[in-house]
């Protein structure tokens, strides 16, 4: 809203989907998948200083109970022949990894 009021209507950008409905599990029959976006919801409700270490926290749990996803999708894809899926959900595993461990490091330094 600021920056359209002080002129500056091309820095607007929408709200991420995960702000307006919550973090959605990807397999609501995955144990951590399911604990990790209940753990983000929580944690994002309360904020502040105790809400955001539990809502990095359940983003890596989160993270960590969608793996299973991607690599069954790259395992799919390795099947099927299909190279630019495979690479495709080779980035996202690999963003996967990455999201889980900066969140871990978030949920750790945001107490201090």
């Amino acid at each position: 809203m600021t920056d359209i009021v002080v002129g500056q209507p091309d820095k607007v950008t929408a709200m991420p989907n995960e702000d307006k409905t919550g973090a959605l599990p990807v397999d609501p029959l995955n144990e951590a998948d399911l604990v990790g976006s209940a753990a983000q919801n929580v944690g994002h409700k309360i904020g502040g200083y105790w809400g955001r270490p539990l809502e990095d926290a359940g983003d890596s749990v989160h993270a960590f109970g969608a793996a299973p996803d991607d690599v069954g999708s790259i395992a799919g894809d390795l099947e099927t022949g299909g190279l630019d899926g495979t690479v495709h959900d080779l980035k996202d595993a690999g963003d996967a990894v990455t999201d889980m461990g900066k969140n871990a490091l978030d949920t750790v330094t945001d107490f201090f």
